[in-house]
Order: structure tokens, then C-alpha cells, then sequence
């Protein structure tokens, strides 16, 4: 009988660490987005998105530092560019 309880328990872990094994996977799976991934040629496709276009780092015009306090604000609270302006946000936080 005791020959039976080992192999029931080895069976019950192993059963276990597929589980685990098979939920990391599909997890690790779903975490990738629909996002599809620009070939490493060395030269980046600028184009429109939601956020803007990427800009080129020669082209850079003006830098900005925002900085996040403990009061849950961002200093400056508004800058204004101008369309087409090309500028670096540099994020910092000032916080704890």
C-alpha cells in the first residue's frame, strides 16, 4: 500500500506542474499583444500612430523634463509644441 501513495503522490505533482507549466506558457503567449515587431534592419519605418511619429534624434529642437511628485502631479502640468516640432521628454520622478 505504501508503494501505491508514492506513485499517487508523484503522479498528483507531476500533474500539478504541468498545469502550472501549461498556464505560464499561455500566459507568457497572450502578454505579446497584437503589435506586430519592426525587422532589425538598422533603419526604423516612421509612420502615423495614435501617439504621433517617431522622431529623429537629430532633429530634436527642444528638451523637456516632466517630473512626477508625491502630490500625483506632473511639473510642468502643460507644455505646447507645435505641429511638426520634433522635442525630448525626459520623465523623471521626483517622488519617493
Amino acid at each position: 500500500m505504501t508503494g501505491f501513495r508514492a506513485e499517487s503522490r508523484a503522479v498528483t505533482y507531476l500533474r500539478r506542474a504541468l498545469i502550472a507549466t501549461l498556464l505560464a506558457a499561455s500566459g507568457t503567449a497572450l502578454a505579446h499583444g497584437d503589435a506586430a515587431h519592426a525587422k532589425a534592419s538598422g533603419s526604423m519605418i516612421r509612420e502615423q500612430k495614435a501617439w504621433g511619429v517617431a522622431g529623429d534624434a537629430k532633429a530634436v529642437s527642444r528638451t523637456f523634463e516632466i517630473a512626477m511628485t508625491d502630490a500625483m502631479r506632473f511639473v510642468p502640468d502643460r507644455i505646447e509644441v507645435k505641429q511638426g516640432e520634433t522635442i525630448r521628454m525626459l520623465h523623471r520622478n521626483r517622488g519617493r
